[in-house]
């Protein structure tokens, strides 16, 4: 009897382990890990304006509809587009036999570490289903496609010798409240102004690397700024309300309710840069705009991005 039950509890045990390890070591594998598990940041707080990233889902739905996440270019020609789609489990499908689009040969990897020498991102799509998708025509100035920059997942690269930044073709207008997220790593030029996403070319309405090292800021209006080490990545979230502000990064450990002002949107989004000023040294996994305050639900969205599970693990 003893040694039946210790035969049952090893083997839930292992049953518990190997469901995980599907999970975390399988995350860009298409459809591995659970898909009914997957819980993105539009499961926490639905209504978002715009919602980019080249590693996982907006939520649940979007995941298991297979929707596309990018579109990619041979880094060197500019051409054979392919598109790079998400799997059911809510993350970059790396492993589907989809590339070059309109005629299945290999897949994204393969396409992007073999046939061709690399790979740029022309468009990341806007998950929201508002169609505020970020386009860049020029080759020169497209972000390059990373593969697992974080936890095994793809992010969108820039490296600061180029204008390699993403812009909406339409306007996003927006009063206060209003809140931004992103998850971030900054990787070189440590004391220059690096845009994260903003609305507009200049004024309100964005997230930056700060121009002093280890630090982000944000600006609605009123500039507020936090610790945020360089070369580790971070989740932020910032709400511009005039009742309730809010600034965190990573935790409600370092978090500023000081006012960062509540000057509407009123422009196109930006992503990695604004033309040739500010462009990002390091990765954007994901940003979001949201029509609403956050403030209620900062913690859990927060925890989601950090998430081994559902999001980035760190």
């Amino acid at each position: 009897m003893r040694r039946s039950l210790i035969a049952l509890i090893f083997a839930a045990f292992s049953t518990f382990a190997a469901a995980d390890n599907l999970t975390l070591m399988g995350v860009s594998g298409g459809d591995a890990g659970a898909a009914a598990g997957y819980q993105g940041p539009g499961d926490i707080a639905s209504g978002a304006i715009a919602f980019y990233s080249a590693g996982r889902a907006y939520n649940a739905a979007y995941a298991a509809a297979q929707s596309p996440l990018a579109d990619l270019v041979d880094t060197t020609t500019g051409l054979a587009t392919c598109t790079l789609n998400v799997g059911t489990n809510g993350f970059a499908n790396l492993t589907a036999v989809v590339c070059p689009t309109g005629a299945p040969t290999v897949s994204v990897m393969t396409f992007c570490t073999v046939t061709h020498a690399g790979c740029s991102i022309t468009k990341l799509y806007d998950q929201t289903g508002n169609g505020n998708h970020v386009v860049q025509a020029t080759l020169a100035n497209m972000p390059a496609l990373t593969f697992n920059a974080q936890n095994g997942l793809p992010c969108a690269a820039g490296t600061n010798t180029a204008a390699m930044n993403l812009e909406s073709a339409g306007t996003i207008s927006q009063a206060a409240p209003y809140s931004l997220i992103s998850v971030v790593e900054r990787t070189g030029s440590f004391t220059t102004l690096q845009r994260i996403m903003r609305n507009g070319t200049a004024g309100a309405g964005g997230m930056n690397w700060s121009v002093s090292a280890n630090t982000i800021n944000v600006n609605n209006g009123t500039s507020a700024a936090l610790t945020a080490n360089d070369n580790t990545f971070h989740a932020l979230l910032d709400v511009a309300s005039g009742t309730a502000p809010l600034f965190a990064v990573d935790s409600s450990a370092n978090t500023s309710t000081l006012s960062n002002g509540t000057t509407a949107l009123s422009s196109n989004i930006f992503f990695m840069g604004v033309g040739t000023a500010a462009v990002l040294a390091g990765f954007v996994c994901e940003s979001g705009l949201w029509a609403a305050d956050l403030n209620s639900s900062y913690q859990a969205m927060l925890a989601n991005m950090r998430s081994a599970t559902n999001g980035w693990n760190f």
